[in-house]
């Protein structure tokens, strides 16, 4: 079953806030969560934010991985090239593109 803005009861990591105490999606139309998101990923926790995108922890419901989900508003022109570099760099310093979803 899915839960829109579900929020883990877990230790939170460095300066992470939980979902429900953020009104971070609320406030920003674009950054909305999709239902796909939701039901595959339990949210755990807000893990930063700027002015187009919103980072955040979370835990696949099927492995228990977790993962960091960057929701970035579509107004925000440089998405396709973060993601065409995300794609092809292969570094132990750098992030690993696991998927891509838009709406």
């Amino acid at each position: 079953m899915c839960h829109r803005g579900s929020c883990a009861t877990e230790e939170h990591v460095g300066g992470e806030m939980p979902v429900g105490e953020c009104a971070m999606l609320r406030d920003r139309p674009a950054l909305r969560l999709d239902s796909r998101l939701v039901c595959k990923y339990e949210i755990l926790s807000v893990i930063g934010k700027g002015s187009f995108s919103q980072v955040m922890r979370v835990q696949h419901r099927i492995s228990r991985k977790y993962f960091a989900v960057k929701l970035v508003s579509s107004d925000c022109g440089s998405v396709n090239n973060e993601l065409n570099i995300l794609s092809r760099v292969s570094h132990p310093f750098v992030i690993r593109l696991e998927e891509d979803q838009r709406n």
